[in-house]
C-alpha cells in the first residue's frame, strides 16, 4: 500500500495520479470498503 500511494504522490500528473488512484481503489475497494470511499 505504501509503495502505491507514494506512486501516486509521485506522479508526473492530475492524469497519471488519477490512473493510479483508481488503480489503488480497485484493488482495495472489496477488502477495505469504508477506507476507500
Amino acid at each position: 500500500m505504501k509503495s502505491e500511494l507514494r506512486e501516486i504522490w509521485l506522479s508526473g500528473g492530475r492524469d497519471s495520479a488519477n490512473k493510479a488512484f483508481d488503480g489503488v481503489l480497485a484493488k482495495y475497494s472489496d477488502k477495505y470498503p469504508a477506507a476507500m470511499k
